[in-house]
């Protein structure tokens, strides 16, 4: 029965994965091109060729639970591949997410020019994937914004945890999920996708980075990293949030 490794040794692989096995990529690939060699190709970029017929897997849904439940299949003798090592390096996520703080500490120090008004900054609605219409109306103030938001729905939860706690109006992204951040050599890169950004309650940005886990279900990775992070300080109005979607959840399109 495999057993699970220490987390210095975890590390330990992690870092020679990322420093040396990754840097065997593109040598391999023009040694199989010089030599005429086949060269395996993958549909998913989760998957690169090693050397000696080897695979390296990487994403960051890989956990040591299935590199040990591979290992035990290999050894039973069903058709699955031998694992060799699973390692986790571990900082580099938490690299990206202290610098995607940094940007937005800088989003949000440019003032914005109507005070508490949200919207647009074309002074007009702003696009959302988790509001009903599919757009957030323009709004005087927060207290306007909420009772857009939850429209002509029932709602029995309890605003206070939002209401009660002043809010700056700040620039916002409003869609900083995984999918809109690019990461090149372990750094944030790039920021993508600005449809759905526009002048919005401060909690606004870490609410939506956080809404596609409930916080009654088990958190991914993520999400514990996004929660841990200095700027994360609205554990209440991400409560309320997801109180609010729950009651507008027809008009949830994401």
């Amino acid at each position: 029965m495999p057993r699970p490794s220490s987390k210095f040794m975890i590390h330990l692989r992690g870092i020679f994965h990322k420093h040396i096995l990754r840097h065997l990529i593109k040598p391999y690939g023009l040694y199989c091109k010089y030599f005429n060699k086949p060269y395996p190709y993958f549909d998913s970029i989760d998957f690169v060729p090693l050397p000696f017929n080897t695979v390296l897997k990487s994403n960051s849904r890989v956990h040591e639970g299935e590199a040990l439940a591979m290992s035990l299949a290999h050894s039973l003798g069903l058709p699955a591949p031998r694992m060799i090592s699973y390692g986790d390096e571990g900082s580099e996520r938490a690299t990206i997410v202290n610098e995607l703080d940094q940007c937005l500490i800088r989003l949000r120090q440019f003032p914005n020019p109507k005070g508490e008004h949200i919207g647009s900054l074309a002074d007009g609605p702003i696009p959302s994937f988790r509001v009903s219409g599919g757009v957030i109306p323009l709004a005087e103030n927060k207290r306007q914004f909420l009772s857009n938001l939850i429209g002509l729905h029932k709602f029995e939860g309890n605003l206070s945890d939002i209401l009660d706690v002043h809010h700056d109006i700040v620039l916002t992204h409003g869609d900083l999920y995984c999918h809109n951040i690019l990461v090149k050599d372990g750094h944030l890169s790039g920021i993508v996708d600005w449809e759905c950004a526009g002048w919005l309650p401060e909690y606004w940005e870490y609410t939506m980075m956080l809404f596609q886990s409930h916080p009654a279900k088990q958190k991914n990775l993520w999400n514990k990293l996004i929660e841990g992070n200095p700027g994360f300080k609205y554990a209440g109005e991400f409560t309320v949030d997801f109180e609010i979607i729950g009651a507008t959840q027809d008009g949830f399109m994401h």
